[in-house]
């Protein structure tokens, strides 16, 4: 876990030093000695050519450790579920829901919970972490102020993507809700369609499709 947390931490060093030579290439462009301008130039190509490099086997490194560790995680639980079942009393197997194929369905899908939790979540988390300890830590050494400012903007920009996250999520359900409700009355009207061409109730139906759909279009409307 140590060399996992490590070796993603200076993977992401490369991030902060990248943005600090994308900076330097733009001050390139204010100097007046073309030799100069030709040297920098070139030390900056040279060390985007580096970055690159170190940035693809760091990032190769990652992903196996990360991966390898899922597996090795799966396994353990694999094996300690196995050897808990083992102690069950005879009876225990007797039970339709715990035959030989729904022990081993059990065995291999519920161990494998653990991977993606430790392949994306694990991965992401360090990666926040690291990147903002780095960044801030630079942007201190390089602009204090600017980098004061930019550390107290952090927390209205955190609750303003959380806030915009919850209300697209509340809108989602609420569209999932109206879609259902569409298509209950779709297939209601379909399955009745002699009955609604009897009675000539077509703009009728077609009035609630519409109401069903009216609340998150109005949402919508007034959000974007």
């Amino acid at each position: 876990m140590q060399e996992v947390a490590t070796g993603t931490t200076e993977q992401l060093k490369l991030q902060p030093v990248y943005a600090y030579g994308v900076g330097g290439v733009f001050s390139v462009y204010y100097l007046t000695d073309h030799e100069e301008i030709k040297d920098k130039t070139r030390m900056y190509a040279f060390i985007f050519l580096a970055l690159m490099v170190l940035s693809f086997l760091l990032n190769i490194g990652q992903h196996y450790s990360l991966g390898a560790m899922g597996e090795y995680l799966t396994k353990r639980i694999r094996e300690q579920m196995l050897a808990k079942i083992l102690t069950f009393e005879i009876e225990w197997f007797d039970r339709d829901d715990n035959s030989s194929g729904a022990i081993c369905s059990r065995l291999a899908k519920d161990a494998n919970i653990v991977r993606p939790l430790v392949g994306d979540r694990m991965s992401l988390v360090i990666q926040t972490v690291s990147v903002m300890c780095i960044a801030f830590t630079m942007g201190l050494v390089i602009a204090w102020r600017l980098a004061l400012v930019t550390i107290a903007m952090q927390p209205l920009i955190c609750a303003c993507l959380y806030g915009r996250r919850v209300l697209l999520k509340s809108m989602s359900a609420r569209s999932i809700q109206a879609q259902s409700e569409s298509s209950k009355l779709a297939a209601d009207a379909v399955s009745n369609l002699r009955t609604i061409t009897a009675f000539s109730s077509q703009d009728r139906i077609l009035r609630l499709f519409d109401q069903a759909q009216e609340g998150p279009r109005k949402e919508a409307t007034r959000i974007f």
